[in-house]
């Protein structure tokens, strides 16, 4: 089969097994939060994405796991993760996607402290009610999911993690466009694009921004929605959908429906790398006149 987005090789292993998690966060358990943060996309980003991976891309049904709104909590998500080390075996691929808000250490709107060149996910138990609360209910990338993460890949799985969520490039959606809703969580604001100096945990100088770290995987491919600096689109209402119709006619991220296009073959017939993968979703961004870039 060549080289696909999902690392699916017919001829690497034969009897390698598909395993994915996807999860879903479009509602939240503090009223207040959901009320004024609630997304559309993301149950029918679910549900599409659950059909086009049994039925194209050979994941049997009950490999497939879904964590969607109240089953998507902080400890739910994290355990689901861990478990996949159980779930498969060395030579197996995982797939990892979330749908939902997102936010990162360069997202100007949030005043928690997180680590430099990382991101995170909003889950459905999202604590909203101080700081402290807001930082310990995240799943931030560099605290959270790359020990996860690190243990798979030493463990021989292919692994393949896709965020739909803003500022994401990081692992971790808001919106930089005026045709759909955002997908970005609002948070008090402060800049962490800088590099912190002196003692004070408080003070940033200005500096040229710093280089992330290295990445920390042999065999772990993040396809995200946006860079860790962008927001990313939710199509959620019927005038969205009269400007940026989505390829099933529901409710979508814009770069979730993208991305269903390219793996039911609308955007490219037959295989392809990541690269290709990515230019093509960034591509039908961009005709679209979508201002976010996926990033691999």
């Amino acid at each position: 089969m060549g080289l696909l987005l999902l690392g699916l090789c017919a001829s690497r292993i034969a009897t390698a097994r598909n395993a994915a998690l996807l999860i879903g966060v479009g509602q939240f358990g503090d009223a207040g939060l959901d009320r004024n943060n609630r997304l559309l996309g993301t149950d029918p980003d679910l549900d599409s994405m659950q059909k086009v991976l049994a039925d194209r891309w050979r994941f049997d049904p009950k490999d497939v796991h879904v964590l969607r709104n109240q089953e998507a909590t902080h400890d739910r998500i994290l355990a689901e993760i861990s478990a996949l080390e159980q779930r498969t075996a060395a030579g197996d691929t995982v797939f990892i996607y979330y749908s939902g808000h997102g936010t990162s250490a360069n997202d100007e709107d949030n005043h928690y402290d997180l680590p430099y060149a990382t991101g995170a996910w909003i889950p459905y138990d999202f604590d909203p009610s101080s700081l402290s609360a807001q930082q310990r209910s995240l799943i931030i990338g560099r605290r959270d999911l790359v020990r996860r993460l690190q243990r798979l890949d030493e463990g021989g799985r292919w692994v393949i993690v896709v965020s739909d969520s803003c500022f994401s490039g990081q692992v971790v959606r808001s919106i930089g466009q005026t045709h759909s809703h955002s997908r970005f969580l609002a948070l008090p604001k402060r800049d962490l694009g800088v590099a912190r100096t002196g003692t004070s945990p408080t003070v940033a100088a200005p500096s040229a921004r710093p280089p992330p770290p290295p990445y920390p995987y042999q065999h772990v491919v993040l396809l995200s929605d946006a860079s860790d600096s962008e927001s990313g689109g939710d199509i959620s209402s019927q005038s969205d959908l009269q400007q940026t119709p989505t390829l099933d006619g529901n409710f979508h991220g814009a770069f979730t429906d993208a991305l269903l296009r390219l793996l039911s073959g609308q955007l490219r017939a037959g295989t392809f790398t990541y690269s290709q993968a990515r230019d093509a979703v960034n591509s039908f961004l961009e005709d679209r006149h979508v201002a976010q870039h996926p990033q691999l």
